[in-house]
């Protein structure tokens, strides 16, 4: 948050901004936010041995990043993660993971009460602090929140939730590598500058 929050007032090169995030997710993974198994849609499971670091630091950083790219239009990263934070919190609640559920709760809460304020045109903005928080939150709630009754964490579940800035992301860094493009330097092809550009929405539309 603090990062982003430089971010905002003066660039901040992308090398620092990813160690930074990598260190963050070190962090809580170290102090027990973490994979070790994953469960399967059909059921069975996959034990990630000593993949468990990396494919866990990953999943923070790529949920982290996920949702600060998506925020390139008034309203769009705030209304996902409301709507992403309800979802998971139902799941988490469901899976008997009640203090989850409950912080997923106020953070999809939060982020709704915001969304008004972040309508075109907008009042407030997130910016990389609001939107790295969130993202970093949503990252490991997920972890935590959606371990089921065998103790594995059936990661599809919050991907499925986290389906479109998921999809945003891994679409902008292969259309960036396949142009020759840096892959972490900021464009305007995402998903909702599609929508703008190529269906003629209006902004308000693409929210």
């Amino acid at each position: 948050c603090a990062v982003g929050a430089r971010d905002d007032f003066k660039d901040v090169d992308w090398r620092y901004k990813m160690s930074t995030h990598f260190l963050a997710a070190l962090c809580i993974y170290l102090v027990g936010y973490r994979i070790g198994e994953m469960t399967l849609p059909g059921g069975g499971t996959v034990a990630l041995g000593v993949l468990d670091p990396v494919v866990s630091i990953l999943w923070i950083m790529l949920v982290t990043n996920a949702i600060n790219l998506i925020d390139g239009r008034d309203g769009v990263a705030a209304g996902v993660a409301a709507l992403v934070s309800a979802t998971m919190s139902y799941i988490a609640w469901d899976l008997g993971h009640e203090l989850i559920a409950m912080l997923f709760a106020a953070l999809a809460g939060s982020s709704l009460g915001f969304v008004p304020l972040n309508l075109p045109r907008a009042r407030r903005f997130l910016g990389d602090s609001g939107a790295y928080f969130l993202g970093f939150m949503i990252a490991g709630l997920s972890i935590s929140g959606f371990v089921d009754t065998t103790g594995r964490v059936p990661l599809y579940i919050p991907l499925v939730a986290l389906g479109l800035p998921v999809l945003d992301t891994g679409v902008a860094f292969l259309r960036r590598f396949l142009e020759g493009a840096h892959p972490f330097k900021a464009d305007s092809d995402h998903f909702h500058d599609r929508m703008e550009h190529l269906a003629g929405y209006g902004p308000l539309k693409v929210t």
